[in-house]
């Protein structure tokens, strides 16, 4: 799995706000990947985990 600028930005935008909601239609990167905050065990994919 390679994880590109632009996810790793993301995921580090998504620690830093401490949410598990990642806007993307790109699922198969962030449904392999786990948010870095401890209190989330999974990204939501927004759309899609409505």
């Amino acid at each position: 799995m390679i994880v590109v600028v632009a996810d790793a930005v993301r995921i580090a935008l998504a620690a830093q706000f401490r949410t598990d909601a990642i806007l993307t239609l790109d699922q198969r990167d962030f449904r392999a990947v786990r948010p870095l905050t401890a209190e989330h065990k999974a990204f939501r994919v927004l759309p899609f985990d409505l």
